[in-house]
């Protein structure tokens, strides 16, 4: 389980390389989760 998911990450690296546009805008999305998270602990 650890080495296929270690497989699986080695893999999306290479991906994100050939595609930096995938990258930048997977990172943005990342970003934007956060602060929705950060939003939403403040809420509560």
């Amino acid at each position: 389980m650890c080495v296929s998911f270690l497989f699986s990450f080695y893999i999306a690296i290479i991906i994100s390389k050939r595609k930096a546009c995938v990258k930048r805008v997977t990172g943005g999305i990342v970003q934007i989760a956060y602060v929705i998270q950060k939003n939403m602990s403040k809420c509560q």
